[in-house]
């Protein structure tokens, strides 16, 4: 404090607005860095994780629609309704192997990588079954329906309990990142409120300073100035 009385005027005005410069740049700086990281996890919110359980959630559908498919089939009397269904298995085939590259390029957590390995498995297991299932009942073979409603039921239901672990772990993600977004919206908020709260406090400062080093000199030389004028010869 002592080194800066001792400053001129000049110095002391460019010391003060130096400081507040300083302290406004550093606000600006730390509001960007928070804006971003804000930025940073709406996006892995809205591209990663709602995108995820958007895609699982057609899979389980696709998985559905496919078995209850199969079950048409396997229940038809004729050549031209087995081949109306066996287009439909195709056709949901199709779409869940769409649907598996698109989900693929969102995996992003070694569990959800766990839980896709143990799926991709048991949909492998599941087509060649459905395959099995569907030769005998283009052959209007009784076994069909027993063996859709035997193995082919277990791995549809650890199919189905799969694709629900992945839409937990997708919607589990997805909270975290929004609770994510809002601390660091806060976080920025606290932030900014105390770099205001201290540019406020400095310019108070400055201001008491300034008119100290300023305002008092040039009240002593306007009083001086006029005993001067009123004769007084004692001034210094």
């Amino acid at each position: 404090m002592k080194a800066f009385t001792n400053l001129n005027i000049g110095k002391k005005l460019a010391v003060a607005f130096a400081a507040v410069l300083a302290l406004v740049l550093a606000l600006g700086a730390a509001a960007i860095y928070e804006v971003g990281a804000i930025g940073r996890k709406t996006d892995d919110l809205a591209e990663n994780w709602l995108p995820s359980v958007n895609a699982v959630r057609t899979l389980q559908y696709q998985q559905a629609a496919q078995r209850t498919a199969m079950y048409m089939h396997v229940l038809s009397t004729n050549e031209a309704e087995m081949k109306e269904f066996e287009g439909r298995v195709q056709e949901l085939r199709r779409g869940k192997e769409a649907s598996r590259a698109t989900y693929e390029k969102l995996i992003s957590s070694p569990e959800e990588t766990e839980l896709y390995r143990k799926f991709s498995e048991l949909s492998s297991r599941y087509d060649v079954e459905m395959d099995a299932v569907m030769e005998l009942s283009r052959r209007h073979d009784q076994a069909a329906a027993a063996r859709i409603n035997g193995e082919a039921r277990k791995m549809n239901r650890a199919l189905s309990d799969t694709l629900e672990e992945l839409v937990a772990v997708n919607t589990k993600g997805s909270r975290e990142a929004a609770a994510a977004a809002d601390a660091t919206q806060t976080e920025a908020r606290v932030l900014v409120s105390v770099a205001l709260a201290l540019a406020v406090l400095l310019l108070a400062v400055a201001g008491v300073v300034l008119r100290g080093a300023i305002a008092t000199p040039i009240v002593g030389m306007t009083a001086a100035m006029k005993r001067l004028a009123e004769g007084d010869k004692s001034v210094e």
